[in-house]
């Protein structure tokens, strides 16, 4: 387990940097247009271009990562996302900013799906919810510092667009000098969404479901705590609690996935997630420390859930399908993040601020169902059997010369037998000695 996380580390820095960058410009940005007197509808629209970009980037990236490979097209996708921060200061439009949003969409798009299908490609099924937990977390973690970074300096100035371009520069380094090995630039296999719901029905629905519901939150969260009455103060404590109840939440439910059916995972935190909805749905403005605990609970179950279908999915995916497969998945995810804060819409006219959260507990109810439902036909499904072999074991599998292989110790023998029945193979070398003690 140790050796994979030093082959992912160049892969963890680098989207540290890149989601601290990009943490800092969301927010940064909504700051910017409200002093600069944006209308609403514009800065709606603004947050909307950016999924927009999101979506167009799920469609096309994957050809592009079949042309010229993950580290060409991360640096490429990088680099205009660099550009693009630092052009905002350059004309301070709306219709300016829209535009450029759905650049840093696209570009973002591509570049979680290049990272995510390449820690796919390093992960086994067998530790594949403990590696996207640890990506996860440190996505919570750098998008939480990003919004820190937004209080050194003043968001009508220069300063904070240059170090969002700064940190997005900063994010080509650690993936340029990686020694890791990369996948294979591979022959892009289009999935269409057809296709990917055969692939992993759950996980199809279940990406749509978090955009929808986890967009909307992000959203109107900070209008929900003030609505009820809290000073700005409160609002950021409650944002951060939900990023922090995630953080805390992703490795022990990404390791639970792991030695445990995945979709009895995906149930139990959807269940979660819905009663932490139906609590803050009724606590609200009764008690700012109920509401925290609440919005803890609610992030640290709502927050992961994506992680959790997407590493369901790619059981059952082949590895040369990752690209295609989670750029449909992101896919399906940007298209319920567009859609998410319009759908809230009603539910707060109608029963008030804490509205929201009965739309995130009718959300993931309705998941809810669709996931026991798939549970029940699909009881004894297999996960996807792949032949991953750790590259710290190579040399047991491989050893220079059979002379060198007889001085290892027993262990090293079992497991070497082990390695080849789960790669499907036979061992030449063991084959021939079993032999030659069979004839002594």
């Amino acid at each position: 387990m140790q050796h994979i996380f030093i082959n992912i580390f160049a892969l963890l820095l680098a989207s540290a940097i890149l989601l601290m960058g990009n943490g800092l410009q969301g927010t940064l940005l909504i700051v910017r247009a409200n002093s600069e007197a944006f209308s609403l509808t514009s800065i709606g629209l603004i947050t909307s271009a950016y999924f927009v970009g999101f979506v167009l980037g799920c469609r096309y990236i994957p050809k592009i990562v079949e042309q010229v490979g993950h580290i060409r097209t991360y640096t490429a996708l990088a680099s205009i996302a660099s550009a693009a921060a630092l052009s905002h200061v350059l004309f301070v439009t709306p219709v300016f900013w829209i535009a450029i949003r759905v650049i840093s969409g696209f570009c973002f798009a591509g570049l979680s799906m290049v990272i995510e299908s390449w820690l796919n490609d390093k992960a086994t099924n067998k530790i594949r919810g403990r590696v996207l937990s640890t990506f996860r977390i440190v996505d919570l973690g750098a998008v939480t510092v990003g919004q820190l970074l937004l209080t050194i300096a003043d968001p009508m100035g220069f300063t904070l667009f240059a170090l969002v371009s700064i940190l997005l520069s900063l994010a080509l380094v650690p993936i340029a000098l990686t020694k890791t090995s990369t996948p294979k630039p591979i022959a892009h296999e289009s999935m269409s969404l057809k296709n990917i719901y055969k692939v992993s029905p759950l996980g199809a629905v279940g990406s749509f479901t978090t955009g929808i519901a986890n967009t909307a939150f992000w959203a109107m969260g900070p209008v929900f705590v003030q609505n009820m009455g809290y000073k700005s103060s409160l609002v950021a404590a409650f944002m951060s609690t939900a990023i922090i109840g995630g953080a805390v939440t992703q490795w022990p439910m990404g390791l639970m996935s792991d030695k445990i059916d995945r979709r009895i995972v995906v149930l139990f935190a959807t269940v979660m997630a819905m009663i932490a909805g139906i609590a803050l749905y009724l606590v609200a403005g009764i008690s700012a420390t109920w509401m925290l605990a609440g919005v803890c609970l609610f992030g640290g179950f709502a927050i992961p859930l994506f992680g959790l279908v997407m590493a369901h999915a790619n059981d059952y995916a082949k590895p040369e399908n990752y690209v295609s497969l989670n750029s449909g998945l992101l896919f399906l995810y940007g298209v319920g993040a567009m859609t998410g804060p319009v759908l809230v819409a009603p539910f707060m006219s109608v029963l008030g601020t804490q509205g929201l959260f009965a739309y995130t507990a009718t959300m993931h109810s309705m998941f809810l169902v669709f996931a026991i439902w798939r549970y029940l036909v699909n009881r004894d499904r297999k996960r996807y059997e792949d032949d991953y072999i750790p590259m710290q074991m190579a040399s047991t599998l491989h050893p220079a010369t059979p002379e060198t292989f007889e001085l290892e110790h027993p262990r090293h023998i079992k497991r070497r037998e082990k390695l080849f029945k789960m790669a499907g193979l036979k061992d030449p070398w063991l084959d021939k000695e079993r032999k030659k003690k069979e004839s002594q």
